[in-house]
């Protein structure tokens, strides 16, 4: 069970990323198609609609991992 556990978190992790790729993709897109006098409609959704995905897909590799910002301080304070 651990290990499929871990095979998860670590595709939602590689999810995650991509997904912050897709985020860059869309404001690249974004800054050249303004750049060049054209309208690609829903860049600014699909790059917000990526970053909430990138963000939650991350929490449980990160927390699994004892990176997250909160869990890290309240080691440190116990520890």
């Amino acid at each position: 069970m651990r290990r499929a556990l871990d095979a998860l978190y670590d595709g939602a992790a590689w999810l995650a990323g991509l997904a912050l790729v897709g985020v860059l993709v869309m404001v690249l897109l974004s800054i050249v198609s303004r750049q060049l006098h054209f309208h690609v409609p829903g860049t600014d959704a699909y790059a917000g609609y990526l970053m909430a995905a990138a963000g939650f897909l991350a929490l449980a590799h990160t927390f699994k991992r004892g990176e997250h910002i909160r869990v890290t301080l309240l080691l440190a304070r116990l520890g």
